[in-house]
């Protein structure tokens, strides 16, 4: 009996030790993978596939000059992983711009200062380039809205007619819902057929199947109101431009672009370039300093409420701080940060 349990004793204490054994080399396997996988991870990563990397949109001046570019005239599919913010719809396609599809200037052409060109090739999307560029005689200029598409004078756009409607008209929406219903439908279907946003689209298809006044009806609405002023960057289909007859802008345009023509086929040091380019810009400003014209001025330079848009949205743009901090970055003053937002309390 002896033997025999001092036997499973020695039996017993080599299993502990074979079974601590293979504890300590099941641990350090964990440990090595666990280094290596960081050592990997951190000095060796795995490369991205370019394909989701890259982006099919693009600043390029070839790109903004087509119809139809995803990422860049509509949205684009998806983020590019490289790209911190969501990639949204960039520049509509404007086929009437004498300036830029002659080739002379680029659809985004304001590239001299880098601390303000973004602000000011932002205008460029719902801005002719007249408007900044042609010499002022009065206050408010004479101007209206011009389709992208005909180069004819146009009403304002369903996006600015929607904003506004829903904002001076809120409460009698709330009262009497079915009597604005088909307005809403009539200004969203355009704002849609421009703009062609995923997220816009459906909730068209929410508030058109749901009963004027429900519940579901109402909070679509607030979505709606939260959503549109994401879209006033020149999801419009038109542009502001001066003009005294409805076909101005078009005939000016077609001008352009046949002058642009003789300018672009003359050779580089000829003096028939130089002449035709002294003759396109003898009537144009070139170099501005117009934020605060606009944006700040009294009388400001352009009407707001003319255009179309809403008493409380047009005081805010004839008020904007952010239009004197640009002016005074643009008149080489510092930029405060703080000054904005004390000034917007």
């Amino acid at each position: 009996m002896d033997k025999a349990r001092s036997a499973m004793g020695a039996i017993g204490r080599v299993g502990k030790r074979l079974y601590a054994f293979i504890l300590v080399l099941v641990l350090l396997y964990v440990f090595y993978l666990t280094v290596a996988y960081l050592v990997m991870m951190v000095f060796y990563p795995s490369p991205v596939p370019a394909r989701l990397l890259e982006w099919p949109g693009h600043l390029d001046a070839s790109s903004l000059r087509k119809a139809d570019v995803p990422g860049v005239t509509g949205p684009a599919a998806r983020a590019p992983f490289a790209h911190y913010h969501q990639v949204g719809q960039w520049m509509q396609f404007d086929p009437i711009n004498g300036c830029t599809i002659s080739g002379c200037h680029e659809p985004l052409p304001h590239t001299r200062s880098a601390n303000v060109r973004a602000f000011a090739n932002l205008h460029a999307t719902f801005l002719t380039c007249q408007m900044c560029h042609e010499p002022v005689k009065a206050r408010p200029v004479k101007a209206g809205w011009v389709s992208t598409q005909t180069g004819l004078a146009t009403d304002a756009p369903g996006l600015v007619q929607l904003m506004r409607l829903l904002e001076t008209e809120r409460e009698p929406i709330a009262r009497n819902p079915a009597a604005y219903h088909e307005q809403i439908l009539s200004l969203l279907a355009q704002i849609v057929t421009v703009s062609k946003d995923p997220l816009l689209q459906y909730l068209q298809i929410e508030i058109t199947t749901t009963v004027p006044g429900s519940p579901v009806w109402r909070d679509v609405l607030a979505r709606l109101t939260d959503e549109l002023p994401l879209h006033a960057r020149g999801e419009y289909g038109a542009k502001i431009a001066h003009f005294e007859a409805p076909d101005d802008y078009l005939r000016v345009s077609q001008h352009l672009r046949e002058t642009g023509r003789t300018f672009l086929a003359a050779a580089p040091e000829a003096p028939e370039r130089k002449r035709v380019q002294d003759q396109i810009h003898s009537q144009m400003q070139l170099s501005l300093d117009r934020c605060t014209a606009c944006h700040g001025d009294s009388p400001p330079l352009v009407d707001f409420t003319a255009l179309g848009y809403s008493p409380k949205r047009a005081a805010f743009l004839t008020s904007m701080p952010t239009a004197r901090q640009v002016q005074s970055i643009r008149e080489g003053r510092q930029f405060y940060l703080p000054s904005i937002t004390e000034e917007r309390r």
